[in-house]
């Protein structure tokens, strides 16, 4: 039951670090009633290491946040790129069709 709740503990400190930054305060407040209850003291130390590892997360958010709109913006440019070819490939299909030459067999009219 102990692991069990630290590791709920656990991920609700970073759910709150990383989209509720506001509510960092009373969480903390909250772990060291936690903690308390549980016959352990909460250092200041300990709330140094969590806001640590909060903002190493963060950071972490942060960075695939940016790899994630970096792909995005790739993704939409060879979206466009692919657009374009397929235009210029139907456009050049069609200029042929109209230009090429019908070839014309006599055998088929009987006329050789």
């Amino acid at each position: 039951m102990q692991h069990v709740l630290s590791i709920r503990v656990y991920r609700i400190s970073i759910y709150i670090g990383v989209f509720c930054p506001a509510k960092r305060s009373v969480f903390l407040f909250f772990l060291a009633s936690q903690k308390e209850e549980m016959g352990e003291v909460l250092h200041e130390v300990d709330f140094n290491q969590l806001k640590i590892e909060n903002q190493q997360y963060i950071e972490k958010i942060d960075e695939r946040n940016q790899d994630l709109l970096r792909l995005k913006l790739m993704a939409g440019n060879t979206v466009q790129v692919l657009n374009t070819h397929k235009v210029k490939n139907n456009f050049s299909e069609a200029h042929e069709s109209l230009v090429s030459p019908v070839p014309f067999i006599s055998e088929n009219w009987g006329w050789g």
